[in-house]
């Protein structure tokens, strides 16, 4: 795959340079497009490279995408860009990939796109950020082959977040609607979040934690482990810089927060991470005295929730 040709849509904002920043040290060559045709002639090019400006709406989409492999959306709000690019993609035979952290979108395009990716032989790989992928390979690799789990319960936990303005338009959007996994099935919740208090241990010690946090593991998780309640938390420093208007957002080569995994523990170095996941056997329940444990370094726990 070190020769596909990778288009990054969204590649002058903040999680499209840093996936652009990837890719070159892969050697990727690369299409840079965005919406904005200031921005993407401002974007720098390597020997190689193209650049695009082209609207979602766009009829061009067709030529622009010949000879990509893999089209990147890294452009926010995707509830306004997933649903048109996948189409776009998948009419020009091209696989899809994008950092969605909106699990209606989410579940929008595995819903809309699923089949129709899948008779193309194509992949649409929605979610593959910090919020999204992380979670879901965490869970993956707790769980361990189980296929069912009695329960999962994910929790965020970080020092910070200075968010993007997509991360805050794609908040408003949702405008207190949260998209949770619960008796086996998804159910849209409103109203004021509950929160909790846990110790969480060094380095956080006891954080208050929103119950219900709308995030995609809620959709990912159960397409391969079989548990009633998928369980995502969220801690309040995250919640109280999602709000604060005064942040706006991290500057180019920042990162919008240091960020650790957490359930009970997620940090950096050697500390151990774990995710209570219980799974039912063919003799009855088994539950470990003592959650499944992986010790560092964790190269993920410098990741960025706009990663």
């Amino acid at each position: 795959m070190s020769e596909a040709r990778v288009a990054v849509y969204g590649a002058y904002g903040h999680t499209g340079r840093l996936v652009t920043a990837e890719l070159r040290r892969r050697r990727h060559p690369l299409l840079l497009m965005g919406r904005d045709p200031e921005r993407v002639q401002a974007l720098d090019v390597l020997k190689g490279e193209q650049k695009l400006a082209l609207r979602i709406d766009a009829d061009g989409w067709p030529a622009a995408l010949d000879g990509v492999d893999f089209l990147v959306n890294c452009a926010g709000p995707f509830a306004d860009t997933a649903g048109p690019l996948v189409e776009a993609a998948l009419k020009a035979g091209v696989n899809y990939i994008d950092t969605a952290g909106e699990p209606q979108v989410v579940r929008d395009e595995f819903e809309r796109f699923g089949q129709q990716a899948q008779g193309l032989g194509l992949m649409v790989f929605p979610a593959t950020g910090f919020y999204g992928a992380l979670g879901d390979l965490l869970v993956a690799a707790t769980a361990d082959g189980w296929s069912s789990a009695d329960r999962v319960e994910l929790d965020f936990i970080t020092d910070g977040w200075n968010p993007t303005a997509g991360t805050r338009a794609a908040a408003a959007r949702m405008a207190g609607r949260r998209l949770v996994y619960s008796g086996g099935e998804l159910h849209e919740q409103t109203g004021q979040p509950e929160f909790v208090s846990r110790d969480y241990g060094p380095p956080f010690g006891r954080q208050s934690v929103m119950q219900g946090y709308p995030s995609p593991e809620a959709i990912l998780v159960p397409r391969h482990l079989a548990a009633p309640t998928v369980a995502i938390g969220m801690g309040s420093l995250a919640i109280r810089d999602l709000r604060n208007t005064a942040l706006t957002g991290p500057r180019a080569g920042e990162k919008p927060g240091s960020a650790f995994w957490s359930k009970p523990e997620f940090g950096k170095g050697p500390t151990p991470a774990s995710v209570g996941v219980s799974a039912k056997t063919s003799t009855g329940s088994r539950r470990p005295s003592s959650q499944k444990r992986f010790r560092g370094p964790w190269p993920v726990a410098e990741s960025s929730p706009e990663c």
